[in-house]
Parts: C-alpha cells; structure tokens; sequence
C-alpha cells in the first residue's frame, strides 16, 4: 500500500511514477483540503486503477504502508512517529525551507538509509534534516546523496530501531540529468 499526505500536483506526479516501478494496489490519501482529496483520488482509481481511500486524518492505517510520500507545505510533522511501520520507505518531498518539517526528527533518526538529493544543498536548508543532523542522531557520513543511490554505492546505517529508508528530495538538477542520462542511454523508455 501506499499512503499519501497532500493532495496537490506533486502528490500525482510521485503515485504515477511510482507505479511505474511497483506494483501498488491501494492507495490511501490525507489532505487539509477535501476537495483536493477527492480529485487525486479519483485520478488515482481513473486513470491508473487503483483503488484509493480518502483518510481525514493520519492515523494507525498507515503503519500498513509500504511507501509514504509526504508533499506538504507544513511547517509541523505531518505524520507522527507512531504511525510509521518498520519497513516503510518515506519520500518526503515537500518541505524545503529551515522552518518546514514534515517528518519528525526521531522517525530519521530511527531510519536505516537516510539519502538526500545533495547535503550541500539540504543540510542547511532544509528543517528536517537541520534538526536529524544538529541533534547528533544522525551524521553526514550516514547520508547517502543522489548520486550513491545511481551508482548503487548505499550507506547503511547499523543497529537502527527499524529498517525504514527515508529520502527527501528538494529536486535538484542532478536527479533531472541523470534521468534524461538514462532516458537517451535506452535505459528508460
């Protein structure tokens, strides 16, 4: 299953390539804006047939996700700690300034694979990974970058309280170039 918190353009783009590349059979949906909400969801079940669900509030149903996107605006967590399974993948990509944090600081911190598109770019730019970082929980040295995902060079992190792999993405240009790369390569078509 996959859980998504925010409802607007990116929310689509992330469910559509992500169902490129696993299978997804439901799709659980949250949003301040229940309109929004209703429009992914029917986008959802329209145009790529899966069925999705309209959640008011992120609750225990989203320990059953395989995959969590957060792309939000807030300032705040958008999911508490509790509500996140053992072996889920985060991609957090919404938040992007030192005062927006839409995942808590424990739930990195308890993180398996923490990758970033760039630290040069997040480390001091971005809410969650200022507070992960100056809380001493987690160290540069444990952030794989965009570019260790591609060449499949990944750090991973030891005795962490789960096997979750976090990603925040900012959308740097690499990620941009190293598609097309693969794109005018046949690798991708």
């Amino acid at each position: 299953m996959l859980a998504c918190i925010g409802a607007g353009f990116q929310s689509i783009e992330q469910i559509r390539a992500i169902s490129q590349v696993r299978s997804i059979e439901e799709v659980i949906i949250n949003d301040l804006n229940t309109s929004k909400m209703e429009s992914l969801k029917s986008t959802v079940e329209k145009e790529m047939g899966i069925d999705a669900a309209l959640k008011e509030k992120v609750d225990s149903d989203f320990l059953n996700a395989d995959i969590i996107i957060t792309a939000t605006t807030s300032k705040t967590p958008v999911i508490s700690d509790q509500f996140i399974g053992n072996e889920t993948y985060i991609n957090s990509i919404g938040s992007y300034l030192p005062e927006m944090k839409e995942i808590e600081t424990q739930s990195i911190c308890k993180s398996r694979i923490i990758a970033v598109d760039s630290l040069e770019e997040t480390e001091n730019s971005v809410g969650e990974m200022i507070d992960s970082i100056s809380s001493g929980c987690v160290s540069k040295e444990h952030i794989n970058e965009f570019t260790d995902l591609v060449t499949g060079k990944i750090k991973i992190r030891e005795n962490t309280e789960r096997a979750t792999a976090f990603f925040k993405s900012i959308g740097v240009g690499i990620e941009d170039l190293a598609v097309a790369k693969m794109i005018y390569d046949g690798r991708l078509a």
